[in-house]
């Protein structure tokens, strides 16, 4: 399939509310996401955009991927994500939201929550989102997979999420492919659908070291 038109951004502005570990935790998922996006048959046409990217992430991010600046359809920007974009296009992916999303929209730039805190600031994201007016939508996971665990997903998970539907438009297939096999259980029925929570790491999946670019 054809690559669908919209844009991917991971919203970097909680550098202060996470220690350097958690930023380390966050570059490792960064550069997991990009390499997903890099092998993708068919990836956001967008690219991956990483919005208020700020010195301490930075400086992590120069530990783990020190050659970023070399990545394609990649780029950091110091300003908001709510200032690179048209509002109306601008969809923030969280648990919290009422919405669920049903399909990918062409011309949408799905914004995820760059934040690692082990549920220290539950419905950080989604109340920040709501505040500026933004339209926030869950994922349809447990429509199609049950979870052993409580709602949570990394960063670089949403993303190949995200990724793999753009390639099948299948989200069952998307979360089974994305999603490890230790967090899965039976499948749940669809009338008990709501969203992923998209921004804490799982504490089991802290020293994953993500892929080698």
């Amino acid at each position: 399939m054809p690559p669908i038109d919209l844009t991917l951004v991971l919203d970097c502005a909680y550098d202060d509310l996470m220690t350097d570990k958690d930023l380390h935790s966050l570059a490792l998922q960064i550069n997991r996401s990009y390499s997903v996006q890099r092998v993708a048959k068919c990836a956001a046409a967008g690219g991956l955009v990483l919005t208020s990217y700020g010195d301490r992430l930075d400086a992590q991010m120069q530990r783990v991927c020190p050659h970023a600046d070399r990545w394609q359809r990649f780029r950091r920007e110091q300003a908001s994500y709510t200032t690179l974009f048209p509002r109306e296009k601008l969809v923030y992916l969280s648990a919290d939201a009422e919405d669920v999303l049903e399909t990918l929209e062409p011309d949408t730039v799905y914004v995820i929550g760059a934040l690692v805190d082990r549920n220290h600031h539950k419905n950080l994201t989604h109340q920040r989102a709501t505040e500026l007016g933004i339209r926030t939508a869950q994922l349809p996971i447990r429509s199609f997979v049950a979870t052993s665990h409580r709602r949570v997903l990394t960063v670089n998970h949403v993303v190949e999420i995200l990724t793999h539907w753009c390639g099948h438009r299948d989200w069952q297939q998307a979360f089974l492919n994305a999603i490890p096999q230790r967090k899965l259980t039976a499948p749940q029925p669809a009338s008990t659908a709501v969203g992923e929570e998209t921004t804490e790491e799982q504490q089991h999946d802290n020293d994953d070291e993500g892929s080698s670019i």
